[in-house]
């Protein structure tokens, strides 16, 4: 018998490029430069034996926009196989392709 278990895969690349640009970090040390990670909210939870988080990340300097993460695919195996996306404010998306989501 298996293991079964939630296979988070996160956001794609791009997605992950974008927040690490525009999004709002906590408490930045001004000394060192390290911080707390990402100014974040949960708005929902979502896989099967262990839920993940899903997250709205706020945005710098564009008029207190958010990103917010989304389900862009889900597969079964042993588990969710989980596939996430960003939608930005203005209904943007940023997702992985098809070929990036392999089973």
């Amino acid at each position: 018998m298996g293991i079964r278990c939630t296979q988070p895969y996160g956001l794609p690349a791009k997605a992950t490029e974008f927040l690490r640009e525009n999004a709002v970090r906590k408490n930045p040390c001004e000394h060192c430069g390290r911080d707390s990670g990402y100014a974040t909210v949960c708005i929902g939870k979502y896989g099967m034996f262990d839920e993940m988080e899903l997250l709205s990340y706020t945005l710098i300097d564009l008029d207190d926009q958010v990103a917010e993460e989304f389900i862009q695919r889900t597969v079964w195996s042993s588990g969710p196989m989980i596939w996430l996306g960003l939608r930005l404010g203005d209904g943007t998306t940023i997702v992985w392709a098809d070929e990036e989501m392999v089973e």
